[in-house]
């Protein structure tokens, strides 16, 4: 609460609604005055607070996105709207001010949601007026402050790599250069063997091992880090 509420005030309930969201401000008028539209009294603020429309609310119709925020009140602010004195409801839907008239009976035509919302009311001494949109202005910022597009996040997994420049690999050796030495299979087996890592990684298919040494597809295969058998 933003101040505590006078017994002797007037006690004023604001709700409105948005696609979204929606919207509940108490206040207070200590002097009432009757020749002075509801917007240009001298307010002061009791609570204010809003909320958004979750999974099957956001497909509720407009009627009862309305009047949501007003049984929310009247629930969670019974503690300041149970006084003697009463409390006057307004709302910028014309046809709540309708439904939820205090001196009239319950509505048989009404959706059994609404039905139940209604009876909610039973109880509590209030007045409701139809207030426009225009001059329910506090009320309206509430209930849009919270929309907002929904962003999705998704996991992603990175990869990270190092491009090392041509002159880092050993070129292809010439078998007409002087010191050129054709390798053995006892070569072979040697680099096969100290590179453990790498073989345990192979995932061929035609893969065979005869006597220790790797053949992939009836070739010796020469391990990666092994570029003077190259």
């Amino acid at each position: 609460m933003m101040i505590f509420p006078d017994p002797d005030a007037e006690l004023l309930l604001f709700t409105d609604a948005s696609a979204s969201g929606y919207s509940i401000i108490l206040t207070q008028v200590r002097v009432w005055d009757a020749a002075l539209p509801v917007d240009e009294q001298k307010h002061e603020l009791i609570v204010c607070k809003g909320g958004l429309f979750k999974h099957a609310e956001m497909k509720w119709t407009v009627v009862e996105k309305e009047a949501f925020p007003i049984i929310k009140a009247c629930h969670d602010l019974d503690y300041l709207l149970l006084r003697p004195k009463g409390f006057r409801l307004y709302c910028d839907h014309a046809n709540l001010a309708y439904i939820f008239a205090p001196n009239v009976e319950l509505k048989k035509h009404l959706r059994d949601r609404q039905q139940r919302w209604t009876m909610r009311l039973c109880g509590l001494h209030y007045t409701i007026e139809h207030i426009p949109g225009e001059k329910n202005v506090w009320a309206d910022i509430i209930s849009r402050w919270h929309a907002r597009s929904v962003v999705g996040v998704a996991a992603v997994r990175t990869r990270s790599h190092q491009v090392a420049p041509v002159a880092a690999f050993s070129r292809l050796r010439s078998s007409n250069e002087q010191d050129f030495v054709f390798p053995t299979r006892t070569d072979v087996l040697t680099a096969q063997q100290a590179a453990v890592r790498e073989k345990s990684r192979l995932r061929v298919a035609s893969k065979e091992e005869e006597d220790g040494v790797v053949t992939i597809d009836d070739r010796l295969w020469i391990p990666s880090c092994s570029t003077d058998l190259r």
